[in-house]
């Protein structure tokens, strides 16, 4: 019986590089051009995403979960960062603010760009290292999860996937 992996290390680690070149590249294009404020946050999240797809040593799903995370954190660290740079006038706003009654609307929008991008930039990332550096076959092992198969075993129990073809394609009588 194999143990179910759990999100170890390689989720966090490439979720916390992921944040900081998210928030990086974000932060540094709003320096560079204000007007670009929503922009430059959304392509942050997109690069956080595939660099945290990248790094994840997991199937595409904890890819595409790592690149949510990365989104999501940098969403919230965009809301102490965009306010510190105004105070600090290293950027200028002129942008008014929004009515009272679109703040709801227009933050879950906002936040579902991010998570969106975040995750395509997750799935992106690690679907470009599959292509980049495929997986090794190990026997006794699944290809995609990893996970330790039995010698007789079709197919994966840990993630389902086909790891040999049977023997005959008929049953023996």
């Amino acid at each position: 019986m194999t143990r179910p992996s759990l999100p170890g290390r390689s989720l966090w680690i490439s979720v916390g590089v992921g944040l900081v070149l998210s928030v990086a590249a974000g932060t540094a294009v709003i320096i560079a051009a204000t007007q670009f404020v929503d922009e430059g946050t959304f392509l942050g999240a997109f690069l956080g995403g595939l660099l945290a797809g990248q790094l994840i040593f997991r199937p595409l799903r904890r890819a595409a979960f790592a690149g949510a995370l990365v989104a999501l954190l940098s969403f919230m660290a965009y809301f102490q960062i965009v306010p510190f740079l105004i105070e600090a006038a290293i950027i200028k706003w002129d942008i008014p603010p929004s009515p009272p009654d679109m703040y709801w609307p227009l933050f879950f929008a906002a936040l579902g760009i991010f998570l969106v991008l975040g995750t395509a930039g997750g799935v992106v990332g690690g679907y470009l290292k599959g292509l980049i550096r495929p997986r090794a076959v190990v026997p006794g092992r699944c290809s995609n999860c990893n996970a330790v198969v039995p010698e007789e075993a079709v197919f994966c129990p840990n993630c389902g996937k086909r790891v040999r073809r049977s023997e005959s394609a008929s049953p023996e009588w």
